[in-house]
């Protein structure tokens, strides 16, 4: 049966999707990506217009976010709102549009809902005024799967750090107890997932690996930090949500560039003084609890303490874990990029 929906044309109603959630979220798509011939029979197919996804982002948000006008336009006249915010309550389509220079889908939308002009948020140094430092753990001409692994110390202010922690404390309060459960990984970490549709987190972690390119002899590469990220906490108190088995990341597409990711990163939120570091290894043993990454170093490569700011970078594929936190909580913030 899904063998025969393949060879379908495109722009049959079986290829927009079988479920309600299939077709909202080939919406969403759509709009985000900008094409407006699918985004037209899927809102002709009945597709609700303001169906949200996993951030509880919009069409009409993702569309206004990549100065999409055309999506914008047709979202609007099939009755797209421009008032629903995502899930850290604050960012809309107006805001995004705002943020990222699309004066005329801004303007556009202001219109057509008589909205207000968002209210700019108080500005504060993102950048620290301490050295930024550079350690690189394994190096680029190493024959080893997570070569060119680095992180990056003072590189962010106290200022930027705490809007993180506080972000990370209106996206828990916002999803709710049903919902936080429902999504919680094997090993029962607590997480919570946003969307910078305005730009503002994107642009300060790109600003930061800039700057230590700029400190180098080489030409700069292409690279650029991808715009949904997930907040994770490891609670020393609980054995279940202490750790991070050992596994490999993958590849994460960006469908609005159409480039697919090439690294990790992880920014620690908080500082564990025993416990919690982030290992990378040359293998993923056959036993994948904590204790498998506790005691054997030998498969071991190197180990990252969690320090409050730090940025640490590495392959998808390089195998890696999260040590047992001992005590306290470990909060991080972790995303993919081209590196």
């Amino acid at each position: 049966y899904q063998q025969q929906i393949q060879t379908l044309h495109p722009d049959h109603p079986m290829k927009l999707g079988v479920t309600r959630k299939q077709r909202s979220s080939n919406l969403i798509n759509a709009a985000e990506t900008g094409n407006t011939t699918r985004l037209e029979l899927l809102l002709n197919a009945g597709v609700d217009v303001n169906a949200i996804d996993l951030y509880r982002i919009t069409s009409l948000h993702y569309a206004a976010s990549h100065g999409h006008l055309g999506a914008v336009q047709m979202l609007l006249r099939f009755g797209a709102t421009s008032f629903v915010c995502s899930n850290d309550g604050i960012s809309s389509p107006l805001r995004a549009a705002l943020a990222n220079g699309h004066t005329e889908i801004f303007n556009l939308i202001k219109n057509h809902h008589n909205g207000t002009i968002p209210s700019s948020e108080s500005l504060f140094s993102i950048r620290s005024s301490r050295m930024m430092q550079t350690t690189t753990d394994i190096s680029i001409h190493c024959d080893h799967v997570g070569a060119g692994s680095f992180y990056i110390d003072n590189a962010f202010s106290t200022g930027f750090i705490e809007r993180l922690l506080i972000l990370h404390e209106s996206l828990r309060k916002n999803l709710g107890q049903q919902h936080d459960l429902a999504m919680q990984s094997t090993n029962a970490a607590r997480r919570s997932h946003y969307c910078d549709t305005e730009g503002w987190l994107c642009s300060t972690l790109d600003a930061a690996l800039q700057r230590r390119i700029s400190t180098q002899q080489q030409p700069p590469p292409k690279q650029y930090v991808f715009s949904h990220f997930r907040f994770i906490s490891y609670h020393g108190e609980d054995a279940a949500t202490s750790f991070l088995a050992p596994h490999i990341d993958h590849p994460v597409l960006d469908r609005s560039r159409g480039r697919t990711s090439t690294h990790t990163f992880i920014l620690y939120l908080t500082t564990v003084d025993q416990g919690g570091e982030t290992v990378l290894l040359d293998h993923i043993p056959a036993k994948t609890n904590h204790d498998c990454i506790q005691h054997d170093n030998e498969i071991v490569r190197c180990a990252v303490r969690p320090v409050q700011g730090r940025l640490f970078v590495f392959p998808h594929g390089c195998p890696h874990a999260g040590r047992r936190v001992v005590q306290g909580t470990k909060i991080i913030l972790r995303g993919d990029m081209i590196c």
